[in-house]
């Protein structure tokens, strides 16, 4: 079995990140209502400040250090949809709520299954506080419909 590194937990995160601006950006063209549209453009920008985050720490972190922690526990953390031309409002926030969650989840589970530096704890309980903001705004707003 192969054990992560905190190189390969910033990694993943940045990829989870890079998703979620593509999915947002997808999301807010399928978006005809105007504040609708907002709120996802609102969201692609907040995730393109956190992969710029993920990405600062990368370029100062080097190798990083072994956690004990599964290879495969990086892909089996978040599960995502897909935004497609026919999906509706309903749909799309739905998944987007179900994004944030995940995304929360993934680094809450990877503060408390790892050993991470204080540099990346410090990143990641923000990120986890960020991500918990984006899905009471998009579940807002998936109420309202």
């Amino acid at each position: 079995m192969k054990e992560l590194t905190t190189r390969d937990i910033l990694e993943h995160a940045a990829k989870i990140e890079t998703e979620s601006f593509a999915f947002y950006s997808l999301a807010s063209e399928a978006m005809a209502d105007k504040e609708l549209k907002k709120l996802c453009q609102d969201l692609a920008e907040q995730e393109k400040g956190h992969l710029n985050n993920v990405r600062t720490l990368l370029k100062t972190l080097g190798p990083g250090h072994t956690v004990p922690a599964p290879f495969n526990t990086l892909e089996r953390l978040i599960v995502h949809g897909e935004v497609s031309p026919r999906s509706t409002p309903r749909e799309i926030l739905t998944i987007a709520h179900q994004r944030e969650l995940n995304t929360r989840q993934f680094y809450a589970t990877m503060l408390a299954l790892t050993d991470l530096g204080p540099d990346m704890v410090k990143l990641f309980e923000e990120l986890m506080r960020q991500e918990e903001l984006h899905a009471d705004s998009v579940k807002k707003r998936l109420d309202r419909l």
